[in-house]
């Protein structure tokens, strides 16, 4: 519960302040931090395992990151990513609080961009058009994460983050 109270409130601040922020600006701040978190968390992994707990204060600081994240960035999963793959003891048990994140997370953010005018008939006409991808993504991923071992699935998701901010970074 602290990590969707820190999200919450933070989302709404960060989607605020969006108007206010350049959009080039935002993407090359963003690619580089997504980049240089990969990077360290691929290479400090066991470290970090040892330090990440689940506490509130952990779940509070994923929270605020993630939200600020999510309002700035409409990326609110890299922090809380991190953190659970690192404070979860396997990877059904991360999978399983990943995705009630995302499904929490991204109901929250529609609301509150609802709210705020950012959801169009546009953004819904083509949100239809992405469920074709969506459903065979999540086929196609369920079936890999099945053969994936804890070790190598978690530095796969260091991977995604690091390539998702270098995609970000070389767009900008």
């Amino acid at each position: 519960l602290p990590i969707l109270a820190a999200f919450f409130l933070t989302s709404a601040i960060s989607i605020s302040v969006l108007e206010r922020i350049e959009g080039r600006t935002m993407r090359i701040i963003l690619g580089m931090i997504l980049i240089l978190v990969s990077l360290y968390f691929s290479f400090f992994k066991e470290k970090l395992q040892r330090i990440i707990r689940p506490t509130r204060r952990w779940q509070l600081g994923a929270g605020t990151i993630g939200g600020i994240m999510g309002g700035l960035f409409a990326m609110q999963g890299p922090p809380v990513v991190l953190y659970l793959i690192n404070s979860e003891p396997d990877k059904y048990h991360y999978m399983g609080m990943v995705q009630t994140y995302a499904v929490l997370t991204n109901a929250i953010m529609l609301a509150v961009r609802a709210c705020n005018g950012y959801v169009t008939a546009t953004v819904g006409v083509t949100y239809l058009y992405c469920l074709g991808g969506l459903l065979i993504g999540v086929l196609a991923g369920n079936l890999a994460f099945k053969l994936l071992s804890n070790k190598i699935f978690t530095y796969i998701v260091y991977a995604y983050i690091g390539v998702s901010g270098l995609i970000i970074l070389l767009t900008s």
